[in-house]
């Protein structure tokens, strides 16, 4: 006979468990056979074993129960060990299912879901796939229950409907669903933002200040702030940087103030600012009015002119320019036609009433624009407007005397305000004004107008050489010199430029051209 202890086990099986449960399953020796006789006890033993299995189930089955017989709340967590059955060999243990959602080359993992369509509300939020595009599902054979693959032939069991979904995931603890669809992949998860840093409340100050020539002071202070960040302003914007401007302290009896009003000149590294980094002189000190000012003095030069032409009657013809030496053509429009460095023409088809229609680009319109660049290596334009040859008054007078000797050329009311409205912006920098206009022969010397039309031309050049003055200026220069408003009123303009009355007369050809060019 065998004994308990021979058989690898205690004294007796506990009081709640059958025996047999102790006893091998499969353990008859080699040359016996299943009778059950005094020789034979293993007999008895491979004859219980598949009661003890079906009674073990039975037993997990009640255990997985609720009190009412019911399944219990999260059947799903629980499973059988690896082991076997028994205390000692394995028994209930609560683990959590999972499911791998994969889609291209992204996988995400969740808590298995009861359902099918638990399944699919969870991979349409992930990868939310276009209206009308191809969704399904498919799992690995390997990934499959065991009675899933014994359905299926291939690689892939197809997941359609509840029934499929539940024969796959059949007592498995992870499962692998595979989306197909045609959708994009899911979207990146953006990082979160960086957390903002903390803010400023008390920083040291500097000032090394000049009190006059030769005297010099430092201040050193702590600025605190009890609320108030004071690296950023209300919308968050970083203020750092070193800055040009006007410092303003005030000592009174009862007031004591500091104010600083000042531009950005040379932000820092971490700042993406354009603002001018160029290296400045310390004793230059200048506000954003100043900045802009500089950008538009830092301009070239160049005349803008344009060209009007009157025919009684269509006729194709060719308009051009010769530069001189010290004028370089620098746009036009229509595109003009360059031959050479210093000429250009425009093949036009000229209409009544002072249409022209530039046949290269078929475009229509009522004057040819160009602008011209003068070499200021070789000549200085502010020599050409001096209180010798000039009158100077101020912008408001200037511009009511522009339009009424506009007007009295002879140019049409459409020409005099496009040429004022062109102008008037940098007119509009200036307090005052200092102007001339040149005469014909001065201006074809530089710029010389051509036409091939052979009747006779009445031409028409008014160029308007100018610029700005201080109101010391015109009030110690120009008028004492009889060089005022009231001079320029009393001048006769229509001689200065050779006007001729025929240029009004719509029965003969006549070219117009009004140009203006700031002598800085």
């Amino acid at each position: 006979m065998y004994t308990s202890r021979q058989l690898g086990r205690t004294a007796g099986p506990p009081a709640h468990e059958p025996a047999f449960l102790y006893a091998p399953l499969s353990a008859t020796p080699t040359g016996t056979s299943g009778a059950i006789t005094p020789n034979n006890p293993w007999a008895r033993f491979n004859q219980a074993a598949p009661m003890a299995v079906t009674a073990q189930k039975k037993a997990i089955t009640n255990h997985a129960k609720g009190s009412s017989g019911s399944p219990s709340e999260a059947p799903n967590e629980w499973s059988l060990a690896s082991a076997g059955y028994g205390p000692m060999g394995g028994g209930i243990i609560k683990t959590k299912r999972l499911l791998t959602l994969a889609f291209d080359d992204k996988e995400a993992v969740w808590s298995l879901p009861e359902t099918f369509a638990e399944v699919e509300e969870i991979a349409r939020n992930w990868i939310q796939p276009p209206e009308g595009a191809r969704f399904d599902f498919r799992i690995p054979s390997e990934y499959a229950s065991l009675l899933a693959s014994r359905l299926v032939h291939g690689p892939y069991l197809s997941i359609v409907n509840e029934e499929t979904y539940q024969i796959a995931i059949d007592r498995m603890q992870v499962i692998r669903i595979e989306i197909v669809s045609d959708a994009p992949p899911p979207p990146e998860e953006e990082p979160s933002p960086p957390p903002p840093p903390p803010p400023v409340f008390e920083m040291p100050c500097e000032f090394d200040l000049e009190l006059f020539p030769g005297h010099r002071v430092a201040l050193g202070t702590i600025c605190t702030s009890e609320d108030l960040d004071m690296s950023r302003d209300e919308d968050g914007t970083l203020v750092d940087g070193s800055f040009w401007g006007c410092l303003k302290i005030t000592h009174t009896d009862e007031q004591h103030a500091m104010e600083f009003r000042g531009t950005r000149v040379s932000p820092s590294p971490s700042t993406t600012s354009t603002s001018l980094s160029l290296p400045l002189p310390t004793d230059l000190v200048m506000d954003h009015r100043t900045v802009e000012r500089l950008a538009v003095a830092s301009r070239p030069s160049t005349v803008k002119s344009s060209i009007r032409i009157f025919s009684p009657k269509e006729d194709n013809i060719e308009i051009g320019i010769y530069f001189s030496p010290m004028w370089t053509l620098t746009s036009s429009f229509p595109p003009a036609e360059k031959e050479g460095e210093q000429k250009c023409k425009w093949h036009v088809k000229t209409k009544p009433g002072g249409v022209i229609e530039h046949l290269g680009t078929s475009v229509v319109m009522s004057e040819l624009f160009y602008e011209a660049t003068p070499d200021t290596s070789v000549m200085s334009l502010s020599g050409f407007v001096t209180r010798s040859n000039s009158y100077a008054m101020p912008l408001a007078s200037f511009m009511v005397h522009l339009t009424k000797v506009l007007d009295s050329f002879g140019i049409p009311m459409t020409a005099r305000s496009s040429f004022i409205s062109n102008n008037f912006p940098a007119f509009s920098l200036h307090r005052n004004i200092a102007f001339r206009f040149m005469p014909p022969k001065s201006i074809n010397r530089a710029i010389e107008l051509w036409c091939t039309h052979t009747v006779p031309i009445t031409w028409t050049r008014i160029f308007l050489m100018w610029r700005g003055v201080s109101d010391d200026e015109l009030g110690s220069t120009f008028i004492p010199a009889g060089m005022g408003e009231k001079e320029a009123n009393e001048k006769d303009w229509k001689s200065v430029i050779e006007y001729k009355e025929e240029a009004s007369d719509t029965a003969l050809f006549s070219v117009s051209e009004i140009s203006a060019i700031e002598c800085a």
